[in-house]
């Protein structure tokens, strides 16, 4: 391994940081939303106000969500390593791959083996654990898996396409039903630590990182570009969100109003977690230094 650059050492221990913040906040939010009474109170009214949702779109939505099988997500994750070895980046194919499977594998342990969900006095709602779920992992690890092997000059389009399929399997599968507020958000600090730490061994095993000079639309645009492109696709994902309501749902269902601030926050935690992935990225090609070196 050659020496790494100061950028990518700066932000090898970046994505470290964010990798153990990650597996620390999703401790604390298990045993927030699962382990205590509050917790489970909260959750089961925010799903409950899921009835304000036109039945068409629910409908839909629950075409969409079976349609990712076990063999479609494998065949996606294999088009992700596909494009890195197209561009000739062997380390990165590893790396991506690595990454999707890892976070998968995690949830399914901790959801089906590890994590239970006590029966607390005076709660009702759905008794099964379903923490994390796992169709919100698939959607932002597919996500995130496109921003890290795109080429850098088009990183900022697949960042913008990926905040758009996180959030609508994030969304999503609390909208149908399948899963509770709690879940989605773990689903994303899941893959959070995963892509964090791959990220950042990639970085250590490939050495340097920087462009040699590429002019990107980020570098033109500056940092301030993502927050900007990130709230935008906030907004209209809930003017989206909005239309996708029943006529008077909001003033006739009861708890509406959680339900869509919950949203708003999945929406909101969603982008956030691809435009800071992207962000931690800037500068950098995830490139061999040597363009004959595999990457």
């Amino acid at each position: 391994m050659t020496g790494s650059s100061p950028l990518a050492a700066r932000r090898t221990r970046e994505l470290f940081i964010v990798a153990l913040t990650s597996a620390a906040l999703l401790a604390v939010l298990y045993l927030v939303a699962v382990r205590t009474r509050w917790g489970q109170e909260f959750d089961d009214v925010a799903f409950a106000g899921r009835a304000v949702e036109d039945p068409e779109v629910t409908r839909e939505l629950n075409e969409l969500l079976h349609s990712v099988t076990r063999s479609s997500l494998v065949l996606l994750t294999l088009a992700l390593v596909v494009v890195a070895l197209a561009r000739r980046r062997v380390r990165l194919a590893v790396a991506v791959g690595v990454a999707v499977t890892g976070a998968v594998a995690t949830t399914e342990v901790l959801k089906l083996h590890l994590l239970t969900r006590p029966q607390l006095d005076d709660i009702g709602g759905i008794t099964e654990n379903s923490f994390p779920s796992g169709h919100a992992t698939i959607g932002m690890a597919l996500s995130l898996g496109v921003v890290m092997v795109s080429p850098q000059r088009w990183r900022w389009a697949s960042a913008v396409g990926a905040m758009v399929l996180a959030s609508t399997f994030g969304l999503g599968v609390l909208a149908t039903g399948w899963h509770r507020p709690s879940d989605v958000l773990a689903a994303f600090l899941v893959c959070a630590a995963w892509f964090g730490v791959v990220t950042a061994v990639l970085l250590r095993w490939r050495g340097g990182g920087d462009p040699g000079g590429a002019h990107t639309v980020e570098d033109r645009l500056g940092a301030r570009w993502a927050a900007v492109v990130g709230g935008v696709v906030v907004v209209l994902g809930l003017i989206v969100l909005v239309t996708t309501f029943s006529a008077d749902a909001l003033s006739t269902v009861e708890f509406a109003a959680d339900y869509l601030v919950v949203c708003a926050v999945i929406l909101a935690v969603g982008v956030a977690e691809v435009v800071g992935y992207h962000q931690l990225l800037r500068g950098l090609s995830l490139d061999a230094p040597n363009p004959s070196v595999g990457a």
